[in-house]
């Protein structure tokens, strides 16, 4: 049954973070809000993001260490999923995160609002520091892509399958990492719940939470933990997206 089900799969659902990319994101932009310092976001963001397992926290805890700037101590830590982190920064409220997470804390991003379009259109992820109600500033990260990865989707593409790339992060982010291996389909903005994606036979190749988003029809729903492992051994899927363009293929 299974084997049936992947020759009637006509649409490769592809998450973008450890994926397509390394899933190694690396801090390429700190940009501090007035009265902030580029030192002072990474402080705050490096001190709250140490808490976390999150790739891009552990971007932000490795540029601060590099810089050699000292970490405060955090106390009621929370993280908030798909929005960011949050806690107490020598005793004031601090969070890291997304314009939805600032928003709901009542800080202000329009005043950073251009730069953060700018550098998401250049394919960065954008996360906003915040500290005692205040905002002190955005860091960019650029997360590249696997060298196999166009190589992959041409060859998925070459089969028939037509790939649309799943994202937690924001459209313009999601787009231009698109852009780059000439992908016109972007879902952007999704995590683990609240998004079904219809109307075609789908595989979803998944490395992360969004491997748990409903994609519509169950019939044709195959989740691919490809970094942890065959999540659906029958159908002979491995390791990246590479080895399940070879998997179809065998099929």
């Amino acid at each position: 049954e299974a084997i049936e089900v992947l020759r009637k799969v006509d649409t490769l659902v592809v998450d973008k973070t450890g994926t397509l990319t390394e899933g190694k994101p690396a801090v390429s932009s700190v940009l501090p809000a007035p009265g902030s310092s580029a030192e002072e976001v990474l402080r705050i963001a490096a001190s709250l993001g140490r808490s976390s397992e999150h790739p891009l926290s552990n971007a932000v805890v490795a540029a601060a260490k590099e810089r050699g700037i000292a970490l405060g101590a955090v106390d009621s830590f929370e993280s908030v999923p798909g929005k960011g982190v949050k806690g107490k920064l020598d005793s004031l409220p601090a969070a890291l995160g997304n314009e939805r997470l600032l928003e709901e804390l009542g800080v202000p991003t329009a005043p950073l609002r251009g730069q953060a379009d700018e550098l998401r259109a250049g394919g960065q992820t954008v996360v906003f520091a915040a500290f005692d109600g205040k905002l002190a500033g955005l860091i960019g990260a650029v997360d590249p892509l696997k060298k196999t990865a166009r190589e992959a989707v041409d060859a998925l593409r070459n089969k028939g399958l037509r790939v649309v790339i799943l994202s937690g992060d924001t459209e313009a982010t999601a787009r231009a990492v698109a852009r780059e291996l000439d992908i016109a389909d972007v879902i952007a903005g999704v995590f683990s719940t609240g998004m079904a994606y219809r109307d075609h036979p789908c595989l979803l190749v998944d490395v992360g939470t969004n491997g748990e988003i409903v994609l519509g029809n169950r019939d044709w729903l195959i989740t691919c933990a490809c970094s942890a492992g065959p999540a659906f051994e029958g159908a002979g899927v491995r390791h990246g997206m590479r080895a399940t363009a070879g998997a179809i293929e065998e099929i």
